[in-house]
């Protein structure tokens, strides 16, 4: 390897490091508002409050899956995904279903005032958007392996 190539591998690896480190944090942190969110749904009476708990709660178990998940492909490698085993045509169907909800979601917050209703509302917009999004990053897969 010539020293440029060294160099290179050294911030490659240095920038790896600095990633793990930082998913680590993020895993902790993650792991908090588990704690703090379960105890907010457990201890409220009023439900749009256990609602947004609710929701928080669930995203910070997904985002301390993915964070873990990440960590471990930084450290060990990632892992062959397989084969997509939904067909892309049925992947692009349920895309488009989920941009269809999330343009039915958009109507309804222009006829809205209430700011529970609107931050509720919004919230389905945000997960309908991941859900599109990972859809068509699937559907991309099943194509490229077909």
């Amino acid at each position: 390897m010539t020293e440029k190539s060294w160099r290179l591998y050294a911030v490659m690896q240095e920038k790896k490091t600095k990633a793990i480190e930082l998913l680590s944090k993020l895993a902790d942190a993650e792991a908090t508002e588990i704690e703090v969110d379960s105890k907010h749904v457990a201890a409220s009476k009023n439900w749009v409050v256990r609602m947004f708990y609710d929701y928080g709660l669930a995203d910070a178990k997904r985002h301390l899956e993915i964070a873990t998940m990440v960590r471990g492909w930084l450290e060990q490698g990632k892992p062959s995904v397989g084969k997509i085993d939904i067909p892309a045509d049925m992947l692009e169907k349920e895309a488009n279903s989920e941009t269809n909800v999330a343009s039915l979601v958009k109507q309804i917050l222009g006829s809205v005032d209430d700011a529970d209703a609107k931050a509720l509302l919004e919230g389905i917009l945000a997960d309908e958007g991941r859900h599109e999004q990972g859809l068509r990053a699937l559907r991309q897969r099943a194509l490229a392996k077909n």
